[in-house]
């Protein structure tokens, strides 16, 4: 008889995996093989140890005696990796091609097949609310592992990717594009010297609603309301400004701004920052447009990958210069294909052709620089690079005659 202590849910004799499992299969087995028993397998009864072996369909009895209970589904999965339906590597478990349709079509991704057909390409565009409207897609392949971690509790890998919650797929959530490519677009911001556009620009691209933003037009409120739209608080409006620029856009300051600022010298500092309109709002104790709360015209969308392997970081002692206790992640592996889809629906203040050019262009730049820098957690090990292939993009009515940036293809039924 199996003893107490070794853990068997009721369905677990049932369970299996295959050479080339499923996901369903893959999940399950992972949340359902949670063993606690910390003896190793060989203090094990020997009726205990068939059966266990038994279970895991594993023959190589010997291989794995000297491992805890605890740590041998881990181990298992590691030496036994399901291959999906993939037969290129072992340690690679491909995803099911229709799942990840059928996830990404809940998500309202749209495939670029479908923009080049001539019956279908109309429906997708009539959606879209405004004329301006942009699809922006970009298809792009990982240079090294992509890793988020998930919220999920019971799993057997420590570290488990982050997946959708009804289909399990491995993603890359929209809030997590939208949040790196805010923050790439900071250091496009701080590499400027001429930083007023590129302010408004991100404003635009993804909006303004943070605590710092609400507290600044709070401010504005109150002082309009006691002072009336008199210039007595300029220095103060400024500091606010100042706030807004260094906490909520990370703009790094110099020496010499740094000197100006403890001198008293604000204003001085923040009009190399705004343009000439802001400036004028903020002279008449008006918080301007572009910094009020308001919603952003980018709208990001998740990603899903068809693949799953299994990383391992040994961190080494310094004295014996040897790892004793191996962290394992599950990640997306490199050289996984996905594709980002961006839709830009500018606000109809800021339709004219220079704004809406400018915008794409700092959007291209900095997933330019995330490319390069990384998404997700480790990226100080370069996890989460990747290689962007191709550049896509459809309007709804081009009749701006739109400049994109290089290496920006149109998708247009004319030549279908």
């Amino acid at each position: 008889m199996i003893s107490s202590d070794f853990y068997e849910p009721s369905n677990k004799q049932k369970i299996k995996l295959e050479e080339h499992a499923t996901l369903d299969e893959y999940i399950l087995f992972c949340k359902d093989n949670i063993f606690c028993d910390t003896k190793k397998i060989k203090e094990m009864k020997a009726e205990e140890r068939i059966r266990l072996f038994t279970l895991f369909g594993e023959k190589d009895h010997k291989r794995y005696m000297n491992v805890a209970l605890k740590d041998f589904p881990l181990n298992w999965l590691k030496d036994h990796y399901p291959k999906g339906a993939s037969k290129d590597s072992s340690k690679v478990f491909e995803i099911d091609e229709k799942l990840i349709k059928q996830v990404s079509k809940f998500s309202g991704l749209i495939e670029i097949e479908k923009l080049k057909e001539v019956e279908k390409a109309p429906n997708i565009l009539k959606a879209l609310p405004t004329k301006d409207s942009i699809i922006l897609l970009l298809e792009f392949t990982l240079k090294n592992p992509y890793f988020s971690k998930d919220d999920e509790d019971f799993y057997l890998i420590p570290n488990p990717v982050l997946k959708e919650k009804v289909f399990k797929v491995p993603m890359i959530r929209g809030s997590s594009w939208k949040g790196s490519i805010a923050n790439a677009f900071k250091v496009l911001i701080n590499e400027e010297s001429a930083k007023n556009r590129l302010i408004e620009s991100y404003f635009r691209i993804f909006g303004a609603g943070s605590e710092s933003i609400k507290y600044l037009e709070q401010y504005f409120n109150e002082v309009i309301k006691r002072e009336g739209l008199s210039n007595k608080k300029n220095k103060e409006v400024r500091d606010k400004i100042v706030q807004l620029l260094l906490f909520e856009l990370g703009v790094s300051l110099n020496e010499k701004e740094i000197e100006k600022i403890k001198n008293g010298n604000i204003i001085e500092v923040v009009s190399g920052w705004l343009s000439d309109k802001a400036q004028e709002y903020i002279d008449k104790l008006q918080i301007p447009f572009s910094c009020q709360t308001h919603k952003g015209g980018a709208i990001f969308y998740p990603t899903y990958f068809n693949k799953l392997s299994l990383e391992v970081i040994n961190p080494h002692d310094r004295s014996k210069r040897a790892g004793t206790k191996p962290i394992f992640y599950e990640v997306v592996p490199k050289e996984t294909k996905g594709i980002l889809q961006i839709i830009y629906i500018p606000n109809v203040s800021f339709t004219d052709k220079d704004k809406l050019e400018d915008d794409i262009k700092n959007l291209d730049r900095s997933i330019e620089i995330l490319a390069n820098e990384g998404i997700g957690a480790k990226t100080k090990f370069s996890w989460g690079t990747f290689i962007i292939d191709q550049k896509w993009y459809r309007t709804k009515d081009n009749t701006q005659k739109i400049e994109f940036p290089e290496g920006w293809k149109e998708i247009d039924t004319r030549f279908i």
